[in-house]
């Protein structure tokens, strides 16, 4: 592809760098070679190691076990009833003793140390969940059945202007989104999210691709509770046709369907974002007789808060779950 401008070329590295970390995302529990991901960047294998690392500030390698060790960390906390080979063994390492290794270099105990203190892992957490506590009642109300589908309702206190933070378990289709994606803080940085919806909106509305049928989201990569800051990744981005190409600006990825809990909110201001979703993992998860699985968590938009009087967010929060 031949980028005319400096500021094309940085993003056709990006665009590339993206679709390998799509990848990776995917088949964490594979063994991955070399020239298979560069095949994917459409770099030589000679480069790629280089080029990765530079972009990412991490090795090949070093990434991908990264993020195999925050797969196996979440998996330690929401499988109480999985052995701790299992895991290793779902997520990649081709033994327990090298998980064993690795988890302990990564995060500073033994990987039973930290299914036990899973409480206490990180002052972070603990201030967080003192934080969702305090925005959640301390009642969980079940309201029956509507279709057949159970219904959940979480009554918010001040925080959330006394709002309802309705839970529903359903299947969702899998969806094809154009997206750009930042990586880096994002928690509560409300121009962030609206800078990246902008770029998406453009690069979509420019090739007719945004209609009344379009979907917007923001697909959430990483667990905050678990990634550092600087490695966080968003993808916020808009449904297109499966087939759709991307380009320098602009990747495209697979947004998995299947089961999910999904927290139907309005959301007033951005801090509430964070107390909505600890109501649904920290309040409503714990109790609903699911737990989460491996794909990712993301947020889907319904309307255009510069279009309502009162600046409202209507959001679904969903959690891919399976049974406990």
């Amino acid at each position: 592809m031949k980028c005319s401008s400096v500021e094309d070329r940085i993003q056709e590295y990006a665009s590339r760098m993206h679709r390998v970390m799509d990848y990776i995302e995917h088949h964490l529990d594979q063994e991955m070679r070399l020239d298979e991901l560069a095949g994917i960047a459409h770099f030589s294998p000679y480069h790629f190691h280089r080029l990765f690392r530079a972009y990412t500030g991490e090795t090949l390698g070093r990434f991908i076990s990264r993020l195999r060790l925050q797969k196996a960390a979440g998996q330690l906390l929401h499988n109480p009833e999985k052995n701790i080979t299992g895991i290793a063994l779902d997520c990649g390492f081709g033994s327990s003793a090298s998980f064993s290794r690795a988890f302990r270099d990564c995060f500073g105990m033994s990987a039973s140390d930290w299914r036990r203190s899973a409480n206490d892992i990180d002052s972070n957490l603990d201030q967080r969940l003192s934080k969702e506590r305090e925005a959640a009642s301390e009642s969980i109300c079940y309201s029956g059945i509507i279709q057949s589908i159970p219904v959940w309702k979480i009554t918010m206190n001040r925080n959330m202007n006394q709002n309802l933070l309705t839970v529903e378990v359903r299947e969702l289709p899998e969806r094809h989104l154009a997206y750009v994606r930042h990586i880096g803080p994002y928690v509560g940085d409300e121009t962030l999210f609206k800078r990246l919806f902008e770029q998406i909106c453009l690069w979509a509305g420019a090739r007719s691709l945004i209609n009344g049928n379009s979907e917007f989201f923001a697909v959430y990569h990483d667990d905050p509770e678990i990634t550092k800051d600087e490695k966080l990744r968003v993808s916020v981005g808009v449904t297109v046709p499966e087939g759709t190409r991307g380009d320098s600006k602009v990747s495209v990825m697979r947004l998995d369907g299947g089961r999910y809990a999904v927290a139907h909110c309005r959301i007033a201001k951005s801090g509430e974002f964070l107390s909505a979703w600890k109501a649904l993992c920290g309040e409503w998860l714990p109790q609903s007789g699911f737990q989460p699985d491996d794909r990712l968590c993301f947020e889907q938009y319904l309307n255009d808060p510069e279009q309502d009087p009162e600046g409202i967010i209507v959001v679904d929060m969903c959690v891919p779950v399976k049974p406990l």
